[in-house]
């Protein structure tokens, strides 16, 4: 038998028996799953990289409210988990061996992101539902106190599963986890990391219940305000073809209400918005001296102003939606299977097979590939800052970029 080769499988006798660092599967394709890891671990750095260096380079702009600071923090944790990952990876790569102190190191690193990573996205959750629901918009320094606190949760939980308990080298030789799984604490893990996917759904399907009552009263509102200035209801393509022809101020009507509507995917005062749309302003009857009645054109133009609104407003419940779901499902893919993990070292002892352990090495880095794709397709403002940054560094497009900063700076100051 090779000396180098352990047959202990369960975690008890793991824990008393002397350290081997190549305690693993010798016939497992352990290489190749760990050069596909490595070549995701370097993506990870690249879209996370450009991510937080345009967040810091347009800070001005971008980082001015809490789903931002929250969006940046979250690929700020992924970009220093792809670099920690990138230079382990490598090292197995040279040599595919476990020194008992990279183990430890490998499993901290891990607790330390996933619990940072489920904490952050439950923060940007709860920001969102306490924007549109409970229509009180978090500051920028509740946003950073989350963060901070989401970092000091999860240096706790390295240290609940590190200390009086050892490192377990994976079957196939890919991951190290403590041996912690196997007591209590892993019955505590399963049960928080559940609850809080669970509370994540629940405030999406709250937030989606309260935007579509929102545009439900819109509709009702801007048919009232039709009926009531007899004016038939207008499509969207009418309405937009009507305001090329109706003269200035059915053009500074649709562009202002346009303009509020998009600031609702990224503005931290979206639910002030979106909680007065449905009302439109009355006109105070107390007056002093006598003002023309207003044109029969005028109420029409108010009329399709506040249906383009309605309808706009379809359009930012489908962008958040859409967003709160790819990221739930994303993290999902992270914790569906080291949920299994931990319950099946719970219901049996020992380690995994080869099989679970690549099926949670491979879908491990899922939530950091996908998430800064979604923020990118679904924030323009993260993606116009992105682009800015690529085109910095290519040769003779510095001045452009720096003249198309500046006049974007200038028309938000106007």
């Amino acid at each position: 038998m090779d000396p180098h080769v352990s047959t202990i499988f369960n975690i008890q006798q793991w824990t008393r028996a002397a350290w081997n660092e190549q305690d693993r599967d010798h016939d497992a394709p352990t290489q190749p799953i760990n050069v596909f890891l490595l070549v995701q671990a370097l993506a990870i750095v690249a879209l996370n990289g450009a991510i937080v260096l345009s967040a810091y380079r347009c800070r001005a702009r971008i980082m001015t409210n809490a789903a931002n600071r929250l969006a940046a923090s979250l690929c700020g944790g992924y970009l220093g988990y792809g670099l920690c990952m990138t230079g382990i990876r490598l090292a197995l790569l040279v040599d595919l061996r476990w020194p008992e102190p990279l183990c430890r190191l490998y499993e901290s690193i891990n607790l330390f992101f996933i619990c940072y990573t489920v904490m952050i996205v439950s923060s940007m959750a709860l920001e969102r539902y306490q924007s549109i629901i409970k229509l009180n918009a978090m500051s920028v320094r509740q946003a950073d106190q989350l963060t901070v606190g989401a970092m000091l949760l999860s240096v706790g939980d390295v240290l609940l599963h590190a200390i009086g308990h050892r490192s377990v080298i994976s079957r196939s030789g890919l991951f190290c986890y403590p041996s912690s799984m196997a007591t209590g604490i892993g019955y505590l893990d399963l049960i928080l990391v559940t609850s809080q996917i669970v509370s994540v759904g629940g405030i999406y399907v709250a937030i989606v219940i309260r935007l579509r009552r929102t545009t439900r009263k819109l509709i009702k509102s801007t048919s009232q305000s039709a009926g009531s200035s007899s004016q038939p209801p207008i499509s969207p393509t009418a309405t937009a073809s009507r305001a090329a022809m109706t003269g200035e101020r059915l053009e500074i009507q649709t562009s202002s209400l346009l303009r509020a509507i998009s600031m609702t995917i990224d503005s931290p005062h979206s639910s002030s918005i979106l909680a007065t749309a449905a009302d439109p302003p009355s006109t105070s009857s107390t007056t002093t001296t006598a003002t023309p009645k207003r044109p029969a054109l005028t109420r029409a133009v108010t009329n399709e102003a506040i249906q383009l609104q309605s309808f706009k407003n379809t359009e930012v419940e489908r962008r958040i939606v859409t967003r709160g779901i790819l990221s739930l499902v994303a993290l999902t893919f992270t914790v569906a299977p080291a949920n299994f993990i931990i319950g099946s070292t719970l219901a049996t002892g020992e380690r995994t097979g080869r099989a679970s352990d690549a099926w949670f090495a491979v879908s491990k880095f899922v939530s950091e590939l996908a998430d800064p794709i979604i923020l990118l397709s679904m924030d323009a403002r993260f993606r116009a800052a992105v682009r800015e940054t690529c085109l910095w560094w290519l040769p003779g497009t510095q001045s452009h970029t720096t003249m198309s900063m500046a006049s974007s700076r200038s028309a938000t100051a106007l």
